[in-house]
């Protein structure tokens, strides 16, 4: 079984066609993440480029096998191959794409005879969606314009194209407007995306979206078998499942994709929950979150001291309440990767560990080695400070005793959580165990 995380990059998860002049800025949560383009590449990618936030963008020309440290000048980028009187320009040591219309808009011809399709607000866009999925050959092989930006307003919208049977197949043009607020979810394995499967061709559309799902995974578009040109995302893409293929921008790259961009957060598959005897406690196993009922003292109205709040830990944003389990008083709800990632060079955890703002409690994250039967035994490696509820971590850093202990390779290891209460910050009489894997990099 693989991985949930082999087949995720930052732009595609699998490129089998042709990309070129496109880039992804990444913020992810995981170091496999971090470093790619696409994970999987059996066709050409060229004059691209990926940045992870807070790194120097590694340059994407899988002929040359250039990096970014070779690029010092304008020279040096147009002998690679980078147009930079046209398409990119360099700004604070980062080549990007120029967005003037001129050079970034892409104008196209249509057949008249073709069907026409105007979408001007969220409703157009909802009776298009139901007629691609519905099979209605006009509307699959339609030209379509988006005339207005549109607000979808946070509605929640299927996939333009669940199968290939019932993918797109004509021209797509966003005219250079953006839909925004809209989110495309899915529990059973299948192509998530704006497009989910697509066969026809899209130009000048820009999202801002959130996409979480199973299978094959991308803001634009989940499998891709034409061709898209001048479209960028902003985005939240998630993904899990035993054959994910996740990009930033597309799942699986069959046809073409030029001159577009995806600025995205990226996020792992969730550790899969399981039943855990905690004495007098209880397990709830609702979707993708825990919710684990923690044992109380009788002192309820004692003030502890407060547990200082980690000073890394960010805002989150929680799934629809709806598909969680209702919490109770004294219940934790959370999620983290299944592959927890080390690098031994900079010292981080990559966990992406969420604790949702409906938790009652505080959490404290320790990473232990699974090295002895006994507990007291056990290797604490990293520890957090406390994650308040409506809070995450992305990653949490070795700790001394960590850098001594963790070679290159693959590790068992437990993460613990300890709950505290987030109003008089007692602290619960149990603490939660989960089973983790470790991938430990030394380069």
């Amino acid at each position: 079984m693989k991985d949930t995380t082999d087949a995720a990059g930052g732009f595609a998860g699998c490129n089998e066609g042709t990309i070129r002049d496109c880039y992804c800025y990444i913020s992810a949560v995981s170091r496999k993440y971090r470093c790619v383009f696409a994970q999987l590449n059996k066709g050409k990618i060229s004059t691209s480029f990926v940045n992870r936030r807070g790194r120097f963008p590694q340059l994407w020309d899988t002929n040359r096998k250039e990096s970014s440290h070779t690029i010092k000048d304008e020279k040096d980028a147009n002998t690679l191959g980078f147009d930079t009187k046209a398409i990119w320009k360099k700004t604070n040591d980062r080549y990007v794409m120029r967005f003037d219309d001129d050079k970034w808009y892409e104008k196209i011809s249509v057949d008249p005879k073709r069907k026409s399709v105007r979408i001007k607000n969220a409703s157009d866009l909802e009776k298009f969606c139901e007629k691609i999925n519905t099979g209605d050959k006009e509307y699959i092989n339609a030209y379509v314009t988006v005339e207005a930006d549109i607000n979808c307003g946070g509605k929640k919208f299927s996939p333009i194209g669940i199968t290939r049977t019932n993918s797109f197949c004509g021209i797509f043009d966003g005219k250079g407007h953006i839909i925004k607020n809209l989110s495309i979810k899915g529990r059973t394995s299948g192509n998530f995306g704006f497009f989910g499967y697509m066969r026809g061709c899209v130009y000048n559309l820009t999202l801002d979206i959130v996409v979480k799902g199973e299978g094959n995974v991308g803001s634009v578009c989940a499998v891709n078998e034409g061709k898209m040109v001048c479209c960028g995302a902003v985005a939240d893409v998630g993904g899990e499942g035993d054959r994910l293929m996740l990009g930033g921008f597309v799942g699986i790259n069959r046809g073409t994709i030029e001159k577009s961009y995806v600025v995205a957060r990226l996020k792992a598959a969730i550790v899969p929950l399981i039943a855990i005897a905690l004495l007098t406690s209880m397990v709830f196993l609702i979707g993708a979150v825990g919710f684990i009922a923690i044992p109380k003292a009788k002192l309820a109205e004692q003030v502890y001291a407060p547990i200082q709040s980690d000073s890394d830990q960010v805002r989150v944003i929680d799934d629809d309440e709806s598909e969680y389990q209702v919490t109770k008083d004294h219940t934790i709800s959370f999620k983290f990767n299944q592959t927890v990632h080390i690098d031994r060079n900079t010292g981080e955890i990559y966990l992406n560990f969420e604790n949702p703002s409906f938790s009652a409690n505080k959490l404290v994250i320790s990473l232990v080695l699974d090295d002895s039967k006994k507990k007291e035994d056990r290797t604490v490696i990293a520890q957090s400070g406390a994650v308040d509820p409506g809070y995450g971590l992305p990653s949490i850093k070795l700790n001394d005793r960590g850098y001594d202990v963790v070679n290159s390779g693959v590790r068992k290891g437990i993460v613990v959580l300890t709950p505290y209460d987030r109003e008089n910050y007692e602290k619960a009489s149990i603490g939660v165990e989960l089973p983790v894997n470790i991938e430990i990099e030394d380069k």
